[in-house]
Formats: C-alpha cells, structure tokens, sequence
C-alpha cells in the first residue's frame, strides 16, 4: 500500500467498537477532525477501559495532510510511560446509584476535539506502582491548538524530569502561604507554629511580616505581597518564594519556546502543524495572549518586587 493509500486508511472513520475482557469493558473509536483552514486533520485513536466505578480513556494522535501524504504520529513527541487524554480518570460521586452506567465516560457521546472546552494541562499520576505523564488536549482543530499541544508536550518533559519549580509548586506554595499568614493572625495559640512553618518551608524572615488591606504598594527590593482571602494582604521577605515564582515563570516561558522549536522544525520537514500562524507577529500574538492569562492569574495571587510583570516582561506601569 502506497503512502496516500495508508494515510486513507488511518483517517476512514471507524464506528464505535466495544467489547469485554474479564473485569474490563472496552470501548475504541477513530475519529477524523479537519483542522480549520487547512487540508490537514486530526486523528484519535481512542481507547476506553471502563472498571467497575471508574473509567480511564486515552487518546493516540495522529496529524496528517490528505494531499501530500505527510503524517507525523504525535505520540513518538512524548516521553516515555506518557500518553495524551482526553478526560482521565473519573470516579462517580455515588457508587450505589443504579443508573451508575450513564454516568461513566462512554465513547458513543464523545464527537471529537472540534469544539472540545477540555483545558489543555500536562500533569503526573500514578500507574500501578510506576509514575506516568498525562498530556490532556482541548480542541486542536482550532488556529494556535497544536501550538498549545506541543507547549503541554514540553511540559511532558519538565514533569518526566522533574524540573525545579513550576505550576504545581507555585500553587501548593500559594496554598500554604495564606493558610500559614491567615492562621498566624487569627490564632494566637497557633501564631508560633505559623511562623515556624513560614521559616521552615520557605524561608520568611517572621520578624518583617506586615499586613495591609491596600494592594497599590511600591515593594522594596526582595518584597512579596501575598494577597489573602480574608481581606487583608501580607508583606514578607522570601528569596525562596521568589525563586518559585520566576521558575514557574522561566518553565512557562521555556515551554513556549520549545513549541516554537518544533513548529519550524517540522515545517522544513514539510509537515505545517499551524497553517494559520503563518506569521511570527501572529504566532507572537498568540503566545502573548497565554502568558497574560498566567500573568493575570498570578498577580491575583502575589506580587513580587521589581518593575517588570511576570511572564509578559511588561513594565507595571503600563
């Protein structure tokens, strides 16, 4: 079978198949998206295992162009012990319910990436005894949606490696941060447990802790306002935190650059995964529009001395 000939047999629709092994019900479909303005399409490969109460689906991507017969199998991008997902794992709210069937994820209600609200996310679990990388996708047939799949491939790869910092830390430090800030003020009899984990996790200087209900603060160097959920803000003094805050900012970044890589790396080997970013100004622009939504996202949460915004490089005035 020639090239052309394969790549119509790859993207053929297939119906939904489904059978049983042991304890496990098996559900596959192959699903064809045309990406927009292009003659390139998606192709899932779908694979649900339902268990019992829960279900586990995963996805093999395929990109190919129907004309020229150009395919790249996207999985061979993802590390080791990694697969891409659609909806993960899922475990239903009541077991006893007996119409607990309609509740599982299930294949026949699933159209395909087109017009998909899933967010896009890379992230680590567990299987069986060994640790393994999920990469989730939205909907990839929309302009910048393979762009966000290989930015969350890099991600992949931070996580298989365990880079320093990044997402994850930043949240569970943020989480922390207010628990320990809030609590130390509300709780005298907690107070010295508070400023012990304070020093302990993240190196605060207890001694310069102040609280604020104002947020428009010029922050001396090696500041943090940490913004509270009670109402009031805390000024401290952390190069830890700070540290976690411009790793995640470098991991983002970094992420974005290695998406970019790729792009034009597959592009002079004929294979254009973002037809419509057909510019470095439209690329640019909608890279600028993520790192603003983490930009935003962030500064909600914390802000750091120093005049430049996170993530944009923009000046704060601005």
């Amino acid at each position: 079978m020639d090239q052309l000939g394969r790549i119509k047999k790859l993207t053929k629709k297939d119906k939904l198949r489904e059978g049983k092994f042991k304890n496990e019900k098996i559900q596959l479909k192959t699903i064809k998206t045309r990406q927009e303005g292009s003659n390139n399409y998606i192709i899932e490969k779908l694979d649900n295992r339902i268990y019992g109460n829960y279900s586990v689906l995963h996805s093999d991507l395929f990109f190919v162009n129907s004309k020229t017969g150009e395919e790249l199998d996207m999985n061979m991008l993802l590390p080791d012990n990694s697969h891409f997902l659609i909806f993960g794992k899922h475990f239903f709210e009541d077991k006893d319910d007996e119409n607990v069937e309609s509740k599982k994820m299930n294949l026949k209600d699933y159209a395909g990436t087109k017009n998909s609200n899933v967010s896009f996310a890379a992230y680590n679990t567990k299987a069986g005894n060994s640790d393994r990388v999920c990469v989730k996708y939205g909907d990839l047939s929309k302009k910048g949606g393979m762009l966000s799949l290989l930015h969350e491939i890099a991600h992949a790869w931070h996580t298989k490696h365990r880079s320093k910092y990044g997402r994850g830390e930043f949240d569970d430090m943020i989480f922390k941060l207010r628990l320990f800030l809030e609590t130390r003020i509300s709780s005298d009899r907690l107070k010295d447990d508070m400023d012990q984990a304070l020093e302990n996790f993240f190196e605060v200087k207890t001694d310069d802790i102040k609280y604020t209900s104002r947020e428009d603060i010029d922050l001396s160097d090696g500041e943090v306002l940490v913004k509270l959920e009670n109402g009031q803000n805390a000024i401290i003094r952390s190069e830890k935190v700070i540290d976690i805050v411009k790793c995640y900012e470098k991991e983002e970044r970094d992420a974005w650059a290695h998406a970019i890589k790729l792009l034009r790396f597959y592009r002079k080997k004929g294979i254009d995964l973002e037809p419509q970013l057909d510019t470095k100004e439209d690329t640019r622009d909608y890279i600028e529009k993520r790192l603003k939504t983490y930009e935003d996202a962030v500064s909600s949460d914390i802000e750091i001395s120093g005049n430049r915004k996170l993530f944009t490089g923009n000046k704060k005035d601005d």
